[in-house]
């Protein structure tokens, strides 16, 4: 399995996502690009490994999201994540406001790309 390939921390790390996203019922974890993606009807976020020997957890509607701006954008349009550089600095309840927040946004609306909204405005 992918995470079991990877340095300890990381693998640790992304165990305890893999976890804590598979726990909800409609969540479907899914390897593309060599990394693991967590969907609901489409993509809602995936765990990025960093050369630092952290994750990224990354959330593909970041931009969207009520608490976007505590979130890293690391200059992307879209996507914003939360570095972990240890599975002791996963705040779970900051976590879970923003995972079923974007598990929300991804059943309940509609999503329309950023370059087709400035072309509307």
């Amino acid at each position: 399995m992918y995470i079991e390939s990877r340095p300890e921390n990381q693998a640790i790390i992304m165990q305890t996502l893999y976890d804590y996203f598979t726990s909800f019922p409609n969540v479907q974890p899914k390897v593309r690009y060599r990394i693991p993606f967590y969907y609901q009807k489409s993509w809602v976020t995936y765990t990025n490994p960093l050369k630092n020997g952290g994750v990224e957890l990354v959330f593909l509607r970041g931009i969207e999201l009520s608490m976007q701006e505590e979130l890293l954008a690391k200059d992307r349009k879209m996507v914003r994540g939360i570095e972990y550089a240890s599975v002791e600095a996963i705040d779970f309840n900051y976590l879970e406001m923003v995972w079923l927040e974007a598990l929300d946004l991804d059943l309940h609306v509609k999503f329309v790309s950023p370059y087709l909204r400035k072309k509307e405005e």
